[in-house]
């Protein structure tokens, strides 16, 4: 790294029962961004919420996302998926994405 390169990057997660808490907080030059997400587990699926904010560009309007998702174990080694994201920003009213899909672990 050179001089100017300043950077930090903390996250931690906290699981009880079936109900997992994480965070993450990212410091780079001037941008800072923090996300929380709170997943809770329910047999063969887990469902998930995330909402994140960054401040960027020496103080100009905070950008924000929120997601919802959930996961469905159909195996032990495969797994199907659906989410829908959604952001915003100074620049735009809103941008969402919707994502299914299924991971196999070979």
């Amino acid at each position: 790294m050179g001089d100017g390169d300043d950077k930090l990057l903390v996250t931690a997660g906290y699981t009880m029962n079936n109900v997992t808490v994480a965070g993450l907080y990212q410091e780079y030059e001037d941008d800072k961004t923090a996300l929380l997400s709170v997943g809770v587990a329910m047999g063969n699926n887990n469902f998930v919420v995330k909402y994140g904010q960054t401040d960027w560009r020496d103080g100009y309007p905070t950008s924000t996302v929120w997601g919802i998702g959930a996961e469905h174990k159909l195996s032990k080694r495969s797994t199907a998926y659906i989410g829908y994201a959604t952001s915003d920003d100074m620049y735009d009213d809103g941008k969402s994405t919707f994502s299914a899909g299924m991971i196999h672990n070979f």
